[in-house]
């Protein structure tokens, strides 16, 4: 397989899971700061924990908002949402992200079927469209709906429309690496805000922060329900750690994804289950490894937030070294 053909794949997956999670991100903001009065709110003046402002951390696109709202006096949250649909570049936008997406299927169509290029190009010409920003306007949380939905139609029919052979596996790698870091980042996001915010405070006020702020992280990346229905009690920090870090039958969990990229690492390479054969299926071994036999209690003595900075960082080299190994 071509080394730009596997290369253009494994960024559309990336590129399409992105833009899935940031809005759901995007939607789960809105609706807290909706409930908490957003008409008004100005961003600079929430100290950078409004649930908007954290998807700029999440992102690392703080500094390309200060440099756009520096030349816009008096932006408000409204205009932030917007930014992070439509406006941001370099991947930081709903938008931009689509079409990455988009110019990377496009050179890519051999290797896709018909079904899967049609959704990701027309998923690209309704985000450019005047109707986009109009739908937009008229109600941010059903135009996050639509994006949700087309991109999760997207990788259903990469599901259900493509051999598994190496075209799929690079889309699936780069799906569920994807997932890995955007899912560490809000993880370790949420704990931050959680430490933050409810230092000083009553053991009930910490407590009810817990719930809230650890609530809104299971449903911006789509666990909500199944972690109810799973442990059926109160949302706390440990129940949260448990389910998006360990649980290994939950597509969104971090030791889920691992395994899937993985997995498609081995096919990719032709090595078995027993042994490695390149650096990037060796870091992510151990790394699952670890996950596998890991408590919740555990991760928290090591440091909750270190710890998922150790896993970012796993993701990076990772990727580094997949680019070197299969687009170089």
């Amino acid at each position: 397989m071509l080394s730009r053909v596997a290369e253009n794949l494994f960024w559309m997956a990336r590129y399409i899971e992105r833009a899935d999670g940031l809005a759901r991100l995007m939607d789960q903001a809105y609706l807290m700061e909706f409930d908490g009065g957003m008409e008004g709110l100005n961003p600079e003046e929430s100290n950078g924990y409004g649930p908007l402002e954290t998807i700029l951390d999440i992102l690392a696109c703080r500094a390309s908002w200060n440099e756009y709202s520096a030349t816009k006096p008096g932006l408000s949250a409204a205009d932030l949402l917007h930014w992070l649909a439509f406006k941001a570049e370099d991947g930081h936008s709903i938008r931009s992200m689509v079409t990455l997406a988009r110019e990377n299927a496009r050179s890519t169509q051999e290797s896709l079927s018909a079904e899967v290029w049609n959704q990701v190009n027309r998923m690209h010409l309704a985000m450019i469209s005047r109707r986009a920003r109009g739908r937009f306007l008229a109600s941010p949380t059903r135009f996050l709906d639509w994006v949700k939905r087309a991109c999760v139609l997207t990788g259903g029919l990469v599901n259900d429309t493509l051999p598994r052979d190496e075209p799929y596996q690079f889309l699936q790698l780069g799906c569920f690496l994807e997932r890995i870091d955007m899912t560490s980042r809000i993880l370790a996001s949420s704990a931050t805000h959680v430490l933050l915010i409810g230092a000083g405070g009553s053991s009930g006020q910490r407590g009810e922060l817990e719930e809230v702020r650890w609530s809104g992280m299971l449903k911006s990346v789509g666990a909500k329900d199944a972690f109810l229905r799973r442990f059926r009690g109160q949302i706390t920090s440990e129940g949260s750690l448990r389910f998006l870090l360990l649980e290994q039958d939950f597509p969104r969990s971090l030791r889920f994804s691992l395994k899937r990229c993985l997995e498609s690492l081995q096919e990719i390479s032709g090595s078995g289950f027993m042994k490695y054969i390149s650096e990037a299926e060796r870091l992510l071994g151990r790394l699952e490894s670890d996950l596998r036999y890991l408590e919740p209690e555990d991760v928290l003595d090591r440091g909750l937030v270190d710890f998922l900075g150790q896993i970012q960082n796993t993701c990076s080299q990772v990727g580094a070294e997949i680019a070197r190994e299969c687009f170089t």
